[in-house]
């Protein structure tokens, strides 16, 4: 029996038919859908000397959403 239905999100166009499969996989199931997205902090932060002046704000903004936003089991 499957309980939850993870997806991927990103920009590609391959997110829309991901989310789609997943919804119908949900309803037939009775299940939920969760949704997953990463943000490269350390790409980020990398970058942060050279980078435009919104990414160093948007990398500190992202590590201050991690810090206190716990993980659901």
């Amino acid at each position: 029996m499957i309980k939850k239905v993870i997806v991927g999100l990103d920009e590609s166009n391959d997110t829309k038919s991901a989310i789609s499969v997943a919804c119908r996989l949900a309803k037939d199931s009775d299940c939920v859908v969760v949704g997953v997205g990463v943000v490269d902090l350390p790409g980020i932060e990398s970058i942060e000397r050279g980078a435009t002046p919104g990414a160093l704000y948007f990398a500190e903004e992202q590590k201050n959403i991690s810090s206190r936003t716990p993980l659901k089991k």
